[in-house]
């Protein structure tokens, strides 16, 4: 009942997959969201709720569950590069740094 009950809704699951990346569900759609970049992590103390502050941020802003997870992925992959829970946690203007770098990138 309760997975009919989620599956007619417009809720959303998602699920961390390692090093890989995230999986999140929408009504039997099944989508996977790479991991932000590969970094060598220094210390992954607080990760998740780097990635959980992150992801909130961004659908607080109006961005779709994709977007909110890919800023939310850049947040965990930044602070997971520095010592430190909350010490290590980065900035707007240094993820939205990383997202420029990226873009340029690939243009």
């Amino acid at each position: 009942m309760a997975l009919q009950h989620l599956r007619a809704s417009d809720l959303f699951i998602g699920v961390p997959a390692r090093d890989h990346g995230r999986r999140r569900s929408r009504r039997r759609t099944v989508a996977h969201r790479q991991a932000h970049r590969k970094i060598d992590a220094v210390d992954t103390l607080a990760a998740g709720d780097a990635f959980h502050g992150g992801f909130v941020l961004a659908l607080a802003e109006g961005k779709d569950e994709i977007e909110a997870m890919r800023f939310g992925s850049a947040v965990a992959a930044i602070k997971c590069s520095r010592l430190g829970g909350g010490a290590g946690m980065p900035t707007r203007a240094e993820v939205e740094g990383v997202f420029a770098k990226m873009d340029a990138a690939t243009a």
